[in-house]
């Protein structure tokens, strides 16, 4: 007996004769033991969506029983759209369409849930039209949003609208948080067809309208980071904040003339500038000065590191 590996089962699966099996019949087909590996192989596409059980226990490919796999984007009406993933099966020119999801349709799912839905109809604008038949990856662990106490139980109502259900909150779970305060609620239970999220108070941001408040809520609701890790401050220690002479080599030395850049006096990102020169024949040179920064970070360090995780600068009003 062989071991089958992930692109293999798939690449069988895909073949157009194949037909659902279970797993003893994959196993003896692929000429494998059905031993706890590839049960676990079996589990783990199951669980990224990629192939599906069906109800008598047989596996299969998604669109093999009209099931697609995508990400849930919710309205603030109640419906949603599941956005299906990309598709190698699928010509580049076919396109894909968003399917609608009635808000009793939802079945718990929420605002950027990775979901399967089944596709079962059209609405009468022609729109591919479904149902959540299972949720595989939660998008929000944490919400922020605006705590309302109401006896012995609270609620957070989330800031982001695409997300219908207020999440509710026990005395015990709420902390020092008071009524109007902005939070940060981490969910321990997930919503139902008709019961709410419940959550647990995990930050108190400060009373909403606040100052700083507002700007202190976007940064927790796109978890961006305020502060660099110890090894990046580490290493930019080393930067050294003048031009060395072994800096200039194989570079020309602009310094004797006037650039500057047009960026705002609090921006942080200095990243080009300009500077204009009058030729002995009348003609302007303007020149374009880019930031080499590649130079000063090494492939592979804590900073490249650090910086690609990023990916790019957030500006707030008061920092970025």
């Amino acid at each position: 007996m062989s071991i089958v590996n992930k692109e293999q089962l798939l690449e069988y699966m895909h073949e157009p004769d194949y037909r659902p099996m279970t797993a003893e019949q994959l196993a003896r087909e692929l000429k494998v033991d059905r031993t706890a590996k590839f049960m676990a192989l079996l589990h783990r596409l199951e669980k990224k969506g990629q192939i599906v059980v069906t109800r008598k226990g047989r596996y299969a490919l998604p669109n093999q029983v009209h099931y697609i796999t995508g990400r849930l984007q919710g309205h603030p009406r109640g419906f949603g759209f599941v956005i299906p993933d990309v598709s190698s099966d699928k010509p580049a020119s076919e396109p894909v369409r968003d399917i609608y999801i009635r808000p009793e349709d939802l079945n718990g799912a929420m605002h950027q849930d990775r979901v399967q839905v089944r596709v079962r109809g059209t609405t009468e604008k022609g729109h591919p039209e479904g149902e959540v038949i299972r949720i595989l990856e939660r998008g929000n662990r944490r919400l922020v949003g605006t705590y309302q106490r109401h006896g012995r139980l609270g609620i957070v109502v989330p800031d982001e609208a695409r997300i219908n259900w207020d999440v509710y909150v026990s005395r015990e779970d709420a902390g020092m948080a008071r009524s109007g305060d902005k939070v940060v609620v981490e969910l321990i239970r997930w919503p139902e067809q008709r019961r709410n999220p419940e959550g647990r108070i995990v930050e108190v941001l400060g009373a909403k309208g606040s100052p700083g408040v507002d700007v202190l809520s976007i940064i927790r609701k796109y978890d961006l980071p305020e502060e660099f890790p110890k090894k990046v401050l580490r290493e930019v220690q080393w930067v050294p904040t003048t031009v060395r002479p072994e800096d200039l080599e194989g570079r020309y030395d602009l310094r004797h003339l006037s650039i500057v850049t047009i960026d705002g006096a609090d921006a942080k990102d200095l990243d080009d500038a300009v500077s204009i020169e009058i030729l002995p024949n009348g003609h302007y040179l303007l020149g374009v000065h880019i930031a080499d920064v590649a130079y000063y970070v090494r492939s592979g360090s804590p900073v490249d590191v650090e910086a690609m995780h990023r990916g790019t600068s957030v500006y707030l009003v008061d920092r970025v």
